[in-house]
């Protein structure tokens, strides 16, 4: 059968359609004359670009990456000072706990499965790669609660220096968030 709205061949037992999410109503033979080609190959299949509930997950993606890449993971100030550590400025901190380590391993995989998601999203579909991303997210989020809980961010506490998950965390966590709600909305259809 063919999409009503973008004339792409829908298989059987679909819910909707896999380019532009519409739900299928068109049998196998009809035809939408404001898609007809005119040709004798029947829909002129132009790409169309996805609906908007395709492309939340993909913004949401786009954001957890950008947040990622250019926002602070973590935070520090003290006597009205405040330093930030984020992705560029890891290389250059002494020091580095294991739980940094391994949100440096969680949210690389998380920005790699996101790319992913990204990618299949524009296609027109909401993979299950967002409901992985999600799960990553907040994994990558709590490794940065436990490396804050650490003894040596106590310690400097105990001279006046506070230390907090920066905004760029925070950001892959919403994005993370945001993302698996989509992939769980979209299966329940």
């Amino acid at each position: 059968m063919f999409c009503t709205k973008c004339g792409a061949n829908i298989p059987e037992g679909s819910a909707y359609c896999p380019s532009c999410g519409a739900a299928p109503t068109v049998q196998q033979g009809q035809v939408n004359n404001a898609k007809w080609a005119g040709e004798a190959g029947g829909f002129a299949h132009a790409k169309s670009t996805p609906s908007i509930p395709f492309l939340v997950p993909v913004i949401a993606a786009a954001v957890g990456i950008i947040g990622w890449l250019f926002l602070p993971w973590l935070t520090a100030s003290a006597y009205g000072e405040s330093e930030s550590i984020g992705l560029f400025d890891i290389f250059d901190a002494s020091g580095i706990g294991a739980w940094v380590v391994f949100f440096i391993i969680f949210s690389l995989v998380y920005v790699i499965v996101s790319v992913i998601s990204i990618h299949k999203g524009l296609k027109g579909d909401i993979p299950k790669t967002n409901l992985i991303a999600g799960v990553l997210a907040v994994i990558s989020f709590f490794c940065m609660v436990f490396e804050l809980a650490g003894e040596e961010y106590e310690y400097a506490a105990r001279w006046g220096i506070e230390t907090s998950v920066g905004f760029g965390v925070v950001l892959i966590l919403i994005a993370g968030i945001v993302q698996a709600v989509c992939c769980l909305i979209a299966s329940k259809k």
